[in-house]
């Protein structure tokens, strides 16, 4: 539909402490991605929570589209939950690439060029074009 991605993968609502990340006012506990869980995802569950990954990532929040000041999370790039989360993924992804994947790679090099100054969407970009032929 046209509102906001679902959360993540790995993000559970959560009181603020240690390991929690706050994007568009939602606090989230990230948990990271284990080999067992990996392990245990068909290549239908990596590509849909990769495309469900990056949609959050690159879209804005609801506070953004309505224009409010300082509500762009995105400005800060890729937090480090995501970012294991979508390398643990990215090292899942089978090629070739079908169709929707490379369209979701392509989303996320072009985010992650948008925020040079970000250690992780470096690496990521890295991946992506190295890797998949994407964001080149």
């Amino acid at each position: 539909g046209a509102g906001a991605p679902e959360a993540p993968p790995g993000c559970a609502p959560a009181a603020l402490g240690a390991g929690s990340a706050s994007m568009g006012g939602a606090h989230c506990l990230w948990r990271p991605p284990t080999l067992g869980l990996l392990l245990r995802l068909d290549d239908v569950a990596v590509t849909a929570l990769l495309e469900k990954l990056v949609a959050w990532i690159v879209a804005p929040p609801p506070a953004a589209r309505l224009g409010e000041a300082g509500s762009d999370f995105r400005a800060f790039g890729i937090e480090q939950g995501s970012a294991m989360w979508l390398f643990a993924l990215l090292g899942r992804v089978d090629t070739p690439l079908v169709t929707d994947t490379q369209a979701t790679l392509h989303d996320l090099a072009r985010f992650c060029k948008a925020h040079p100054d970000c250690p992780s969407s470096r690496m990521i970009l890295c991946v992506c074009r190295d890797a998949f032929g994407q964001g080149g």
